[in-house]
């Protein structure tokens, strides 16, 4: 019988387990009584039964030393796949089920591991018993709250025992993984130094992520990682800067992230290191001074020319109360970069201090010719003072970007320019998300403005978050605006294609430029 097969089918009777356990408040019990029920569904449901188990403290410390129930684990054990654990486990368990494995691989199928240490653990050990050939996917990382806390000397004990500790377990990794496959996805989320002279023999990695705030030294340790694909670096203010670091070629990398509390100086380095052909994707996030930051942005447009999304925010350390930031050497004289498709800038002051800034329109002008085939556009400066772009911007991104299907920007629309200014287009953009202090003008022309640039456009909404109750609803108005007139386009073209002869007459935009 058709029905009878279905319910024989491995992958579907996964699916359908995997659905019970997500959505019926007593999913595990039913998957337990699945797995009772026949051999053909014992397998698949213990197999989604014990992914199911985010944490397992709650199972390996209430195992005794009965063989029984022992030897019960460890045949579970060989059928999950991915776990997320922390070193709370007893060394005594551990050792116990390794011996049950006699020597095998006590978790033959494991293919993602997620352990987390703590400085508080009364055992604080490596996860040997986790180590397996078919593991993919590591990720080590700190207890939350506990991660940089304390005194310079206890970070350093910290770090010394996290590379004590983890060093060797990595080598032992690697040694277990030697083969046709290997570890591809590796993100060590804590403090590390030693045990990063270890990341070169994991030759399959696609996917990597660091924390580290000592050395520059593990970046000889990327050229051994040919098909690396996504660097991500998180980096502390105390990583300076070092004379004796080597260029490396990184030829598979397509994606680089440099995050936390990087210095603009540093962030330039590390660009300067790492050599990078063909670069798609970039993000930085750095912390310093307006003129180290523009540098750095100057060298992240100047050299990256085939970058497809960039991301850069940089925290201000130099501005107090009242300080203006002209933004025009960070906009001007860019070169062009025609494969950039998404661009997220963003600015602000290290203590959310009163910022005036001086984004033009003719800032936004030079990012139009710099970027022409962008489809994504995020531009936020923290501030509320002015001035800021107003329509000129909005007609110069639609005659720049063709592409453009989102746009968020600051905006000011407390002075709309003449009808007679604002061009009819058949712009694509569909997203449109404003950042702004001002009260709309008037609603009703400001939503016929951006109709007249904007006919597709779908979402649009003001995302400051600061805004008074009568700013708000400005712009909650000229939202209404914007819908009244995409129903009475719709309406409009309903009837125009009842009537005689409708192939012959002009679309909804040719309307309203008529």
């Amino acid at each position: 019988m058709a029905s009878q097969a279905v319910l024989q089918n491995v992958d579907i009777l996964s699916e359908i387990f995997e659905v019970l356990r997500c959505q019926w408040r007593g999913g595990r019990n039913a998957l337990a009584s699945c797995a009772r029920c026949c051999r053909t569904w014992h397998e698949p449901a213990i197999d989604v039964l014990w992914r199911s188990v985010d944490r397992t403290e709650s199972w390996l410390e209430s195992l005794l030393p009965v063989q029984r129930t022992g030897q019960g684990a460890y045949l579970y054990a060989k059928l999950i796949r991915r776990l997320s654990c922390d070193d709370k486990i007893h060394p005594t368990i551990t050792i116990y089920l390794i011996h049950l494995s006699s020597g095998e691989a006590l978790f033959p199928s494991l293919r993602a591991l997620s352990f987390t240490i703590s400085d508080q653990s009364p055992h604080g050990t490596a996860p040997y018993m986790f180590i397996s050939p078919a593991l993919r996917e590591l990720s080590l990382s700190h207890e939350h709250g506990s991660f940089r806390s304390g005194s310079l000397k206890e970070k350093r004990e910290s770090l010394y025992r996290a590379d004590s500790t983890f060093l060797p377990f990595l080598d032992a990794l690697s040694v277990a993984q030697k083969g046709d496959g290997g570890l591809e996805v590796l993100r060590l989320l804590i403090d590390l130094n030693l045990a990063l002279s270890c990341i070169g023999k994991f030759h399959h990695l696609r996917d990597l992520s660091l924390r580290t705030g000592n050395s520059f030294q593990f970046l000889s340790q990327l050229q051994y990682l040919k098909n690396l694909q996504s660097l991500t670096l998180n980096v502390g203010k105390e990583l300076g800067l070092e004379e004796d670091v080597e260029e490396v070629a990184i030829p598979s990398l397509r994606a680089l992230r440099l995050l936390g509390e990087l210095s603009p100086s540093c962030a330039t380095q590390i660009l300067r290191l790492i050599v990078v052909p063909q670069l798609h994707s970039l993000c930085i996030t750095s912390l310093g001074t307006v003129a180290d930051c523009r540098a750095c942005w100057v060298q992240v447009t100047s050299r990256f020319h085939h970058l497809r999304e960039l991301m850069y925010e940089a925290w201000f350390t130099d501005l107090i109360d009242g300080s203006v930031l002209d933004l025009a050497p960070f906009f001007h004289s860019l070169p062009k970069m025609e494969h950039l498709n998404s661009l997220n800038f963003e600015l602000r002051p290290e203590d959310e201090n009163e910022l005036a800034h001086s984004l033009t329109d003719d800032d936004c002008e030079a990012m139009a010719s710099a970027f022409p085939n962008l489809r994504t556009l995020a531009i936020t400066i923290w501030d509320e003072a002015h001035p800021s772009p107003t329509f000129r911007s909005l007609v110069a991104f639609a005659r720049g970007f063709s592409t453009l299907e989102h746009l968020a920007i600051p905006i000011d629309a407390s002075n709309l320019p003449p009808i007679s200014e604002i061009p009819v287009l058949s712009h694509p953009l569909e997203t449109l998300w404003f950042r702004s202090v001002k009260i709309v003008e008037s609603a009703p022309r400001a939503a016929y403005l951006l109709k007249r640039l904007f006919p597709a456009l779908k979402e649009f909404g003001n995302d400051f978050q600061t805004n008074p109750s009568s700013i708000e609803a400005s712009w909650n108005l000229l939202d209404e605006c914007l819908k009244e007139f995409e129903n009475m386009q719709g309406l409009e073209q309903v009837r125009r294609d009842l009537a005689p002869g409708a192939s012959a007459r002009g679309s909804p935009s040719e309307t309203i430029s008529q």
